[in-house]
């Protein structure tokens, strides 16, 4: 299965591990490779006074941004 968009990945060397980082959908990707592969989104910032319906709007984007 071919990714749906194709992402500018850019590399960053660590001493002992390797991140990659892109921008998928204004959520920022960050893929640390090292002894504990981990990923991490960073979503953009949004506002408004309902903290489930902020939650659900952040978690529908970075999983809108894993299936990219």
């Amino acid at each position: 299965m071919l990714p749906s968009k194709l992402l500018d990945w850019k590399k960053v060397a660590m001493k002992n591990w390797t991140q990659y980082n892109s921008i998928v959908d204004d959520v920022k990707v960050h893929l640390n490779y090292g002894k504990s592969p981990s990923i991490e989104f960073i979503p953009s910032p949004i506002d408004g006074n309902d903290l489930w319906q902020l939650f659900g709007i952040l978690y529908n984007d970075c999983n809108e941004a894993a299936m990219a």
